[in-house]
Protein backbone atom coordinates (compact mmCIF):
# COMPACT_ATOMS: atom_id res chain seq x y z
CA UNK A 1 0.00 0.00 0.00
CA UNK A 2 1.03 3.49 -0.91
CA UNK A 3 0.75 6.01 1.97
CA UNK A 4 0.82 9.43 2.19
CA UNK A 5 0.95 11.30 5.54
CA UNK A 6 0.53 14.83 5.88
CA UNK A 7 3.07 17.71 7.19
CA UNK A 8 1.01 18.11 10.73
CA UNK A 9 1.07 14.07 11.22
CA UNK A 10 5.47 13.99 10.46
CA UNK A 11 6.28 16.88 12.66
CA UNK A 12 4.38 15.22 15.65
CA UNK A 13 5.80 11.61 14.71
CA UNK A 14 9.60 13.23 14.83
CA UNK A 15 8.48 15.23 18.00
CA UNK A 16 7.50 12.65 20.47
CA UNK A 17 7.75 8.78 19.74
CA UNK A 18 5.52 6.10 20.94
CA UNK A 19 2.87 8.60 19.48
CA UNK A 20 -0.01 7.78 17.00
CA UNK A 21 1.35 9.71 14.78
CA UNK A 22 4.98 7.42 14.80
CA UNK A 23 3.65 5.08 15.18
CA UNK A 24 1.78 5.72 11.87
CA UNK A 25 5.30 6.45 10.54
CA UNK A 26 6.64 3.60 11.43
CA UNK A 27 3.98 1.57 9.87
CA UNK A 28 4.14 3.81 6.64
CA UNK A 29 7.38 2.88 5.94
CA UNK A 30 7.87 -0.55 6.96
CA UNK A 31 7.05 -3.16 3.72
CA UNK A 32 4.84 -3.88 1.96
CA UNK A 33 4.14 -0.55 2.83
CA UNK A 34 5.49 2.28 0.73
CA UNK A 35 5.80 5.69 2.12
CA UNK A 36 5.20 8.66 -0.21
CA UNK A 37 6.65 12.24 0.31
CA UNK A 38 5.94 15.39 -1.74
CA UNK A 39 8.38 18.30 -2.37
CA UNK A 40 6.37 20.21 -0.30
CA UNK A 41 5.87 17.69 2.63
CA UNK A 42 9.67 17.54 2.96
CA UNK A 43 9.86 21.89 2.27
CA UNK A 44 7.13 21.66 5.02
CA UNK A 45 9.16 19.65 7.54
CA UNK A 46 12.78 21.22 7.05
CA UNK A 47 11.29 24.42 7.66
CA UNK A 48 9.25 23.99 10.57
CA UNK A 49 12.48 22.18 12.17
CA UNK A 50 15.20 24.38 11.17
CA UNK A 51 12.79 27.77 13.01
CA UNK A 52 11.00 25.37 15.81
CA UNK A 53 12.71 22.49 17.02
CA UNK A 54 15.97 22.96 15.99
CA UNK A 55 17.46 19.88 18.58
CA UNK A 56 15.26 17.73 15.94
CA UNK A 57 15.98 19.12 12.42
CA UNK A 58 19.20 17.03 12.19
CA UNK A 59 17.27 13.46 12.89
CA UNK A 60 14.67 14.77 10.09
CA UNK A 61 17.77 15.47 7.94
CA UNK A 62 18.86 12.36 8.20
CA UNK A 63 15.27 10.47 7.80
CA UNK A 64 14.95 13.02 4.38
CA UNK A 65 18.43 11.70 3.48
CA UNK A 66 17.73 8.00 3.33
CA UNK A 67 15.54 8.52 0.78
CA UNK A 68 13.59 5.01 2.54
CA UNK A 69 9.99 6.67 0.77
CA UNK A 70 9.12 7.28 -3.02
CA UNK A 71 9.58 11.06 -4.03
CA UNK A 72 6.97 12.89 -5.60
CA UNK A 73 7.45 16.38 -7.10
CA UNK A 74 5.30 18.64 -9.17
CA UNK A 75 5.76 20.21 -12.16
CA UNK A 76 4.19 23.54 -13.95
CA UNK A 77 3.03 21.13 -16.55
CA UNK A 78 0.49 18.79 -14.01
CA UNK A 79 -2.74 19.61 -14.41
CA UNK A 80 -5.34 20.42 -11.04
CA UNK A 81 -7.40 17.51 -10.47
CA UNK A 82 -11.21 17.71 -10.13
CA UNK A 83 -11.27 16.72 -6.55
CA UNK A 84 -8.48 19.13 -5.68
CA UNK A 85 -11.82 21.91 -5.51
CA UNK A 86 -13.09 19.80 -2.58
CA UNK A 87 -10.16 21.02 -0.53
CA UNK A 88 -11.20 24.55 1.15
CA UNK A 89 -7.56 25.64 1.41
CA UNK A 90 -6.20 25.90 -1.50
CA UNK A 91 -2.52 26.15 0.12
CA UNK A 92 -3.68 21.94 0.88
CA UNK A 93 -4.77 21.35 -2.53
CA UNK A 94 -0.70 20.86 -3.81
CA UNK A 95 -0.69 17.83 -1.29
CA UNK A 96 -3.70 16.07 -2.61
CA UNK A 97 -2.33 16.85 -6.39
CA UNK A 98 0.64 15.03 -5.53
CA UNK A 99 -1.13 12.46 -3.47
CA UNK A 100 -3.19 11.38 -6.74
CA UNK A 101 -0.15 11.84 -9.15
CA UNK A 102 1.99 9.20 -6.80
CA UNK A 103 -1.37 7.19 -6.60
CA UNK A 104 -1.55 6.87 -3.32
CA UNK A 105 -3.94 4.35 -1.35
CA UNK A 106 -3.79 6.75 2.11
CA UNK A 107 -3.62 10.08 2.80
CA UNK A 108 -2.92 10.26 6.36
CA UNK A 109 -3.74 13.75 8.37
CA UNK A 110 -5.17 15.18 10.94
CA UNK A 111 -6.34 18.31 8.59
CA UNK A 112 -10.01 19.03 8.53
CA UNK A 113 -9.70 20.55 5.05
CA UNK A 114 -8.22 17.15 4.06
CA UNK A 115 -11.18 14.81 6.54
CA UNK A 116 -14.24 17.02 5.55
CA UNK A 117 -13.78 17.08 2.04
CA UNK A 118 -15.43 14.28 0.67
CA UNK A 119 -12.77 12.99 -0.91
CA UNK A 120 -12.67 9.47 -1.38
CA UNK A 121 -9.67 8.42 -3.47
CA UNK A 122 -7.18 8.07 -2.18
CA UNK A 123 -8.57 7.51 1.02
CA UNK A 124 -8.03 10.00 4.01
CA UNK A 125 -7.48 8.65 7.18
CA UNK A 126 -6.48 10.55 10.68
CA UNK A 127 -3.50 8.55 12.31
CA UNK A 128 -5.75 7.16 14.41
CA UNK A 129 -7.86 5.21 11.96
CA UNK A 130 -4.75 4.45 9.72
CA UNK A 131 -3.40 2.47 13.39
CA UNK A 132 -6.59 0.66 14.08
CA UNK A 133 -7.25 -0.47 10.00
Amino acid sequence: MKIMIDANILISAFIKTDTTPHKTLVRAFTPPNILVLSEQLVYELNKFFAHKFTYRAAAVADFIHTGQYEYIELTPTDKPYPDEALIRDENDRPILRAALKAEVDVLVTGDKDFLESGVKIPRILTAADFINT
